[in-house]
């Protein structure tokens, strides 16, 4: 997926998953992993400039245009 910029934000790439524990999906965003004195810890690369709940508005147009492709593909295969 090319780059796109929303609110101060260049979505570099991500994930769509299933849920473990029931119904619907979950996006991940692009993070390092690094640890201090053992303890693994996470840096997201996605990070707001501007507005915190970007990141909540970039995911759940992920969500929706996933949706809608499956949906499409659901009706072609039909």
């Amino acid at each position: 997926m090319g780059s796109r910029r929303w609110s101060g934000l260049k979505l570099i790439g991500f994930s769509v998953w299933e849920r473990r524990g029931g119904p619907g999906r979950n996006v991940t965003f692009p993070a390092r992993s690094y640890s201090v004195n053992g303890e693994r810890r996470s840096f997201a690369l996605l990070r707001p400039i501007v507005d915190v709940t970007a990141q909540n508005t970039i995911r759940d147009r992920i969500l929706e245009a996933y949706a809608e492709y499956e949906a499409q593909v659901t009706v072609v295969d039909a």
